[in-house]
C-alpha cells in the first residue's frame, strides 16, 4: 500500500489514495485533501493512483507543481521520488498491510460509516474534521433517548472523526475487561498499559467514565492525539456512557421503538433484519406472539425485547411449559387459595403476578391437551380462576409463546388444539438457526468473547482470523446458546492479555457418514456424536450436557430416547 505525504517545516499530512478514484488537493475545506499551507492554492491539484504510482495534475494553480527544478502540468510520483507544491514537499511512502500485523479481527464487520455518514478522515484533515466533530456533537444532542444501536453508530462515527485506530470501552478493576471495540489492535498497541496507572506514558488516551468504566483511544498515525481530538473524545465518553451508570437491563427508547436487551447481539444479516422488522410490527400490533425456532436461537431474548418495548413498566414472567407438571399447572399459572387442602399455602400464580406485563410461555408444544384447554379459556376470557376460588380474576397481560416443534403436525396428529394455536399465533416470528445466518457469526463471536472476558476479569485483545474462520464453518446444532458456551470456555483457556485463537476452541468434530447416507441420517449421526461427547465431557451430568449443547434438559431427554444404542 502507498500513500501521499505532504510536508512543510515541522508538519506533515498523510493521505491514503484509493485505486481508480480521483481526489482533489488544496487549501480550501471543500477539497478531499485539505492542506492550508503557504503557496498552496484553494484548488491546487487532482490526485489519483495509477498502479504503484501517484499521478498529480495541476489545476491552473498559481505556484504549480515542481519536480527536479522544472514546473510541470502533471507529475508521477513513486516511492523515493520528491516534488514540490507551493512551499511544501511531496513524496510517496509505502505502508505495510500484512495480515500478520493485525492481531485481531475486531471492527472488520462494523460499518465503515457512522451516524450521519461521517467518513473516515485522513491525518491532518483538521478543518474538515473539526467541522465533522461539531456536527457529531449536534447529532448526539438531538437524540432524546439513546438506544443501543444509536449509541454504537455514534461511537463508530466518533472513532472515524478522531481518526482512531482502536477505540475501546473498558472496565478497570485491577485488571482490564473490554466490553466494546471499534477498529483494530496491533502488537504495538500495548493494551497492558491500560490496566495500570502508567497509561499516560503510553500512546493510549484514556477518558474515565465513572464506576471503573473507561474510554480508551489509540491514534491511527504515529503522532499522539491533538488537543481538539482529546477534548472531542472526552465529550464522546461523557455523552454516550457516563449517563449509562446505574441504568437497568434495557436501553431506553422512543415510544414504539424496539428495545433489545443489552445482552443480545442481533446481527446484521438479511435474515436477522427480517426478524427485527417482524419484531417491530409485533410491538406495534399488541397481538399475542408465537416465536418459532430451534433451541438456542434466542427466543426468550426476543420475547424480552417485545416486553421491554411495550410493557416494561410491568413484570416479565418466563415459564418453561415442559418443566411444569400437569397436576400443578393451574396452581403455578393461575394461583391457589389457602386452605384448599391441608398444608397448602396461598399462591398468586404467574398470570396474576404478571399484571400489566408479559407472560412468556416457552416450549408451548409440550403442554398436554388437558392443560391446553385451560390455557385456551384464559386467552379467550382474559381472566383466570385460581384453584379453590369461586370468582375469576381479570388479567391484563400480553402472551408471548415459543416452540421448537412442528405445531401443524401436532395438530394433524391430534396432539395440539387448533383453536389454541390460532389464539397464540396473533403474529408469528421465525428465528433462523445460526447455520442459516453465518454472516452474523463474527459479530457474535466478538461480542461473546468481550463479554466473557469481562465476566472473568480478563484482558482480551480480540479474536484471531483463524478462530473466526473455524467458528464460521461449524454448523452450531445448539445455535447461539451453544456458541456462547463454547466461547466462554475458550476464554477460560485464553491467556490474560492474549488473543482468542483457534487452539482455544473446543468444537465437536463433525461425523461424516458413508456417501450413500441420507441427509437426515447424516444430521442424526452428527447430533448423536455431539450428545455422546457432551455427556462424556460432563461425566454423565445431563443438565450440564444440555447446557453445553445449548438445548433444554427435556430436549436432551427426548433426543436420548431416539439415540441408537451401542
Amino acid at each position: 500500500m502507498i500513500r501521499l505525504v505532504v510536508s512543510f517545516e515541522d508538519g506533515q499530512r498523510r493521505f491514503n489514495v484509493p485505486v481508480n478514484a480521483k481526489r482533489t488537493l488544496g487549501s480550501a475545506d471543500d477539497n478531499d485533501f485539505v492542506v492550508a499551507w503557504p503557496g498552496i492554492s484553494k484548488h491546487h491539484a487532482t490526485v489519483e493512483r495509477v498502479g504503484e504510482w501517484i499521478l498529480i495534475k495541476d489545476r491552473q494553480s498559481k505556484n504549480g507543481l515542481v519536480m527536479a527544478g522544472e514546473r510541470l502540468d502533471r507529475i508521477h510520483l513513486r516511492p523515493g521520488d520528491t516534488a514540490r507544491i507551493g512551499r511544501a514537499s511531496l513524496h510517496v511512502e509505502e505502508v505495510s498491510t500484512s495480515d500478520a500485523d493485525v492481531a485481531v479481527a475486531f471492527g472488520e464487520h462494523s460499518s465503515s460509516q457512522g451516524a450521519g455518514g461521517t467518513r473516515t478522515v485522513s491525518e491532518g484533515d483538521d478543518e474538515r474534521v473539526v467541522t465533522a466533530a461539531m456536527r457529531w456533537v449536534r447529532d448526539a444532542a438531538s437524540t432524546p433517548l439513546m438506544t443501543a444501536d444509536r449509541r454504537r453508530a455514534l461511537l463508530e462515527s466518533a472513532a472515524a472523526i478522531a481518526d482512531t485506530r482502536s477505540l475501546l470501552i473498558c472496565v478497570k478493576g485491577g485488571d482490564l475487561a473490554v466490553s466494546q471495540i471499534v477498529g483494530t489492535l496491533t502488537d504495538d498497541d500495548d493494551v497492558e498499559a491500560l490496566a495500570s496507572d502508567t497509561s499516560i506514558n503510553s500512546r493510549w488516551f484514556a477518558v474515565p467514565l465513572g464506576k471503573g468504566m473507561m474510554l480508551a483511544a489509540h491514534p491511527r498515525g504515529t503522532e499522539p492525539f491533538s488537543v481538539w481530538q482529546r477534548e472531542f473524545l472526552e465529550h464522546v465518553g461523557t455523552t454516550l456512557f457516563a449517563s449509562q451508570q446505574g441504568s437497568d437491563r434495557y436501553v431506553a427508547s422512543a415510544e414504539g421503538e424496539v428495545i433489545f436487551p443489552d445482552t443480545m447481539v442481533l446481527g446484521g444479516s438479511a435474515a436477522m433484519a427480517d426478524v427485527h422488522e417482524r419484531v417491530r410490527m409485533a410491538v406495534q400490533s399488541g397481538l399475542n406472539i408465537l416465536l418459532r425456532g430451534e433451541s438456542g436461537t434466542g427466543k426468550e431474548l426476543i420475547a424480552s425485547a417485545i416486553h421491554a418495548s411495550t410493557r416494561r413498566s410491568g413484570p416479565f414472567r418466563a415459564i418453561n411449559c415442559a418443566a411444569v407438571p400437569n397436576d400443578l399447572f393451574e396452581a403455578e399459572m393461575f394461583g391457589i387459595r389457602s386452605g384448599v387442602a391441608t398444608g397448602v399455602e396461598k399462591r398468586t400464580g404467574h398470570f396474576i403476578e404478571a399484571e400489566g406485563g408479559t407472560v412468556f410461555l416457552d416450549e408451548i408444544g409440550d403442554l398436554s391437551q388437558v392443560v391446553q384447554a385451560k390455557l385456551l379459556r384464559v386467552l379467550q376470557e382474559r381472566e383466570v380462576l385460581p384453584v379453590g376460588a369461586s370468582t375469576p380474576v381479570k388479567i391484563n397481560v400480553r402472551v408471548v409463546a415459543s416452540t421448537n416443534r412442528d405445531l401443524e403436525k401436532l395438530i394433524r396428529d391430534g396432539l395440539f388444539r387448533a383453536d389454541l394455536y390460532y389464539r397464540l399465533r396473533g403474529m408469528e416470528i421465525v428465528i433462523p438457526p445460526l447455520r442459516k445466518r453465518r454472516a452474523d457469526i463474527p459479530a457474535l463471536a466478538v461480542a461473546f468473547a468481550a463479554r466473557a472476558a469481562k465476566r472473568v476479569s480478563k484482558r482480551l485483545r480480540g479474536v484471531s482470523r483463524k478462530a473466526l474462520s473455524q467458528l464460521s464453518s461449524y454448523d452450531w446444532p445448539g445455535n447461539v446458546r451453544e456458541m456462547e458456551n463454547i466461547i466462554e470456555q475458550a476464554i477460560v483457556r485464553c491467556p490474560n492479555g492474549g488473543t482468542l485463537e483457534s487452539a482455544h476452541l473446543d468444537l465437536p468434530a463433525p461425523v461424516v457418514s458413508s456417501s450413500d447416507a441420507s441427509l437426515k441420517s447424516r444430521r442424526a449421526s452428527t447430533e448423536h456424536a455431539a450428545i455422546a461427547e457432551a455427556l462424556e465431557r460432563t461425566k454423565g451430568n445431563k443438565q450440564k450436557a444440555a447446557s453445553l449443547l445449548g438445548i433444554s434438559r427435556q430436549a436432551l431427554h427426548e433426543k436420548l430416547k431416539g439415540r441408537p444404542r451401542k
